[in-house]
């Protein structure tokens, strides 16, 4: 695409008065803002924000091929469509006020900043075609050559510092913000370090998010869906998945486990989330799954045996051997249906309800116990051997509460000794 600031393109732009400062490296930089035709733009692909739906519509069509205004068009579609109602009250703030903040783009005409704001001036441009305030997209210029350039990783520090600032960490999409993290650090773009920076999180954060996203990309590829990233948006694999992530990282529980064992853990999970019908997976996932079975290495023998003898040969058959013409969400969503389905989440949870009922057992036995190392540790004698009036008010409330346990543990024996 030509630069913005060719002969035949810069006398199509209009300067402004207004300026926009952003923090380049580790100093503030100062741009002019220009006002620029909407056909001199172009959306970047690279914006976080809309990782899956690029993702996806790059796997349908060549975009990079497209021209311009076409290439446009499918972008403006999947931002408007991503979040419609904000969209809808940005759509109606600047159809009155028109564009009060300024956004940013590279010297090339790609969109930096304000990708939104774009797609509401294109809409309101086509419905307002002669209305001046609806032609232009305000914008600061970032240089990449020249005396003022801008160095790649500098602008895609920026890029992500305006993405996922923090005055904007409320408004992103989780699962979009973990793949962009992941493409950054797999790409070696970024270290894990790098980004926390930019963004002001801790990089045990990123890390988490990175290794989540490993984790999904196994299941796809165990699932033979490799690279169906869709996928993960409608089964709503992300955060079930943080459970698998939050075990693998406890070192004390899987250090001891070779890798045949883990993985028999990964798969186990991964067939569970898939074929089961859970109505808070994310919860089921973490607090029992893991929580109990992975925790309690008898528990999941116990578990892994049943589901090896009633349940693999199904499971593989439905999810793994996909018939063909059918597609792996209808395969998920077929089988859940299905009585195995339906048998094999009755099998796990009785299981739960069986290690619930053995820690409930296990209470009293327990409550002792530490009843019994608490009083082997009580010492009186200092009571005993002072004349001090303290000392014997003192001792005089250990004799009170010492009777007090006394008739509780008579009381107890009695029960114990009824039945």
């Amino acid at each position: 695409m030509n630069k913005l600031f060719s002969p035949e393109n810069e006398k199509l732009l209009r300067h402004t008065k207004e300026t926009r400062t952003e923090l380049i490296g580790d100093k503030p930089e100062t741009y002019p803002v220009w006002e620029i035709p909407l056909s001199l733009l172009r959306y970047n692909l690279t914006n976080g924000r809309i990782y899956l739906g690029v993702d996806e519509l790059i796997t349908e069509k060549d975009l990079e091929s497209l021209p311009l205004e076409d290439y446009n068009n499918e972008i403006e579609k999947l931002i408007w469509e991503s979040n419609v109602d904000k969209n809808e009250e940005t759509y109606e703030n600047i159809r009155l006020f028109g564009q009060l903040k300024s956004g940013m783009v590279v010297e090339d005409g790609t969109i930096v900043d304000g990708n939104r704001r774009f797609t509401i001036l294109r809409k309101l441009n086509r419905e307002f075609p002669n209305d001046e305030k609806f032609k232009y997209y305000k914008a600061a210029v970032i240089q990449t050559d020249g005396d003022s350039k801008i160095g790649k990783k500098d602008l895609k520090k920026l890029e992500l510092s305006i993405q996922y600032g923090q005055e904007k960490q409320l408004d992103y999409d989780v699962v979009n913000f973990a793949f962009s993290i992941h493409k950054n650090v797999t790409s070696e773009t970024f270290t894990t370090r790098e980004i926390a920076d930019v963004l002001k999180k801790k990089e045990n954060e990123i890390k988490t998010l990175v290794r989540t996203v490993d984790l999904i990309n196994e299941f796809l590829e165990y699932f033979n869906q490799k690279g169906n990233i869709h996928i993960v948006r409608e089964l709503n694999l992300f955060f079930p998945m943080t459970a698998l992530e939050g075990f693998l990282k406890q070192g004390k529980l899987v250090n001891g486990l070779t890798d045949l064992q883990i993985s028999r853990r990964k798969e186990l999970f991964f067939d569970y989330l898939a074929g089961g019908k859970f109505e808070l997976p994310q919860q089921e996932m973490r607090d029992k799954l893991v929580g109990k079975i992975y925790k309690t290495p008898e528990e999941f023998e116990v578990f892994a045996d049943k589901y090896d003898e009633k349940y693999a040969e199904d499971v593989y058959e439905a999810l793994h051997n996909i018939e063909p013409g059918l597609s792996f969400i209808d395969a998920v969503k077929t089988f859940r249906s299905s009585d195995v389905s339906k048998e094999m989440v009755s099998d796990y949870k009785r299981i739960i309800d069986r290690i619930d009922l053995k820690k409930e057992s296990d209470a009293p036995i327990k409550t002792l116990k530490n009843i019994i190392d608490d009083l082997d540790n009580i010492v009186i004698e200092p009571y005993l051997e002072s004349q001090s009036s303290q000392a014997k008010e003192k001792l005089q409330i250990i004799k009170k509460h010492l009777k007090e346990i006394n008739e509780k543990v008579e009381v107890l024996i009695g029960k114990s000794n009824s039945v």
